[in-house]
């Protein structure tokens, strides 16, 4: 049992922790964290499924990790055990005393005997801050939400739902992006019970959950359409339909319907003569309508935005109307990060108690003076010391100030 105390209680035990929680903080800075398992097989190729394996994707969550905070923090707890009870007993002593033993009078005068414990306290609060990382590892969440305005998130465990009522994205003169930012309502029992404009570095808490601006986009998915249509035998009609993927829409003053059956953002046909889509970003948009008279369909055919002169309806001397898609636009949303961190309280803390330990370490040492004074038949010798310890040459400074200041006296 002894062998067991000793070596987790040991210097080098701790040293070695240390350089391995150095060495996953530094993975974790490296390694994008929860992102998703595509994102990591694309950057990271054949070793992604290790990397997942081993939860490299969330290391400060991963069980790993948390086990050698635990067996740290076991280390520290053991350490500080067994240097405490000498600490105390020095605390415990008289601030001053004197004694006699022959022609010996010995006068100990001790200051700032709490500093004593400022590595002890150092140790608590860093006990703290682990018991913080534990906890939030352990209980602790983290998501991420790409919401458009008037959409409604429920979380269950805290009981209350927030709705993004309105995203605001400024601009500068250029049009570049200048700040976004999300106003999000908070329900209880379907009654409003809060309200707050949020944005990036200024999150909002409430019952334990920090709600942060994380990003923004474009909901491509299902953008609106706007499809001109024109008479190739009357130059001046014009009519206008704004519409969606799934949509249909009658002609002005026409027995016709407009229906857009399908969407590709970025249209590319395959080796094996395949429409796809390349990616989901509206590089080449393109939409398949169809013209219907009742129920019977009348002509068919793709509009590219991009590149109209591709656009084919066929047949084409089904119908004497033209079409172009002049333009798309989709719903902007906002992507945010909701984080639950019950052991942050332990976090703050330990931080505090940290602070507090250094400043009683480095700059409240204890000073002790002992002074002794041998008699003799006609001769009385003072004798004056002080402990060497850390910082012993500003000490003797202050044992020579205290003695100067005695010889002046009267």
């Amino acid at each position: 049992m002894k062998v067991i105390i000793r070596f987790f209680s040991s210097i080098i035990l701790t040293v070695v922790l240390l350089v391995i929680i150095a060495v996953f903080a530094t993975m974790g800075t490296f390694i994008p964290q929860q992102k998703e398992a595509e994102f990591y097989a694309s950057k990271y190729g054949s070793i992604s499924p290790i990397l997942l394996k081993l939860n490299m994707n969330d290391i400060y969550h991963s069980s790993i990790f948390l086990f050698i905070l635990l067996v740290f923090s076991f280390n520290l707890i053991l350490c500080t055990s067994r240097r405490l009870p000498l600490k105390w007993q020095k605390i415990r002593r008289y601030w001053s005393q004197a004694k006699t033993s022959g022609n010996h009078i010995f006068f100990t005068n001790r200051k700032r005997i709490i500093g004593f414990l400022g590595p002890e306290i150092v140790h608590m609060g860093i006990l703290f801050i682990l018991s913080g990382a534990l906890i939030n590892g352990i209980g602790g969440s983290r998501q991420y939400l790409s919401l458009k305005k008037g959409e409604t998130f429920t979380i269950k465990e805290a009981n209350f739902q927030f709705r993004l009522d309105d995203l605001n994205i400024e601009t500068y003169a250029d049009e570049s992006i200048k700040d976004w930012k999300s106003t999000l309502s908070i329900f209880e029992d379907d009654q409003k019970v809060h309200t707050q404009t949020i944005e990036v570095n200024h999150p909002f808490s409430y019952k334990g959950y920090a709600f942060y601006q994380q990003g923004w986009g474009w909901d491509w998915t299902n953008p609106l359409f706007e499809v001109q249509v024109q008479k190739k035998s009357d130059s001046g009609y014009l009519d206008v339909l704004h519409l969606k993927a799934g949509e249909k829409a009658n002609l002005s003053h026409e027995n016709m319907k407009i229906w857009v059956v399908h969407y590709i953002p970025d249209f590319f046909i395959s080796e094996d003569n395949k429409i796809i889509s390349r990616s989901s970003d509206p590089n080449n948009p393109a939409v398949f309508i169809v013209g219907l008279l009742g129920k019977k369909r009348v002509f068919s055919g793709w509009l590219f935005a991009r590149h109209p002169e591709f656009s084919r309806i066929q047949p084409e001397n089904a119908t004497d109307f033209h079409f172009i898609l002049k333009d798309l636009k989709a719903r902007p949303y906002s992507v945010i990060q909701i984080s639950h961190d019950p052991g942050i309280i332990f976090i703050w803390t330990g931080c505090a108690v940290l602070f507090l330990g250094l400043i009683l370490a480095f700059y409240w040492r204890p000073l002790e003076i002992s002074k002794t004074l041998l008699e003799s038949d006609d001769t009385k010798e003072n004798i004056s010391g002080i402990p060497a310890s850390k910082g012993s040459e500003n000490r003797q400074k202050k044992l020579n100030s205290i003695q100067t200041t005695v010889r002046r006296s009267p």
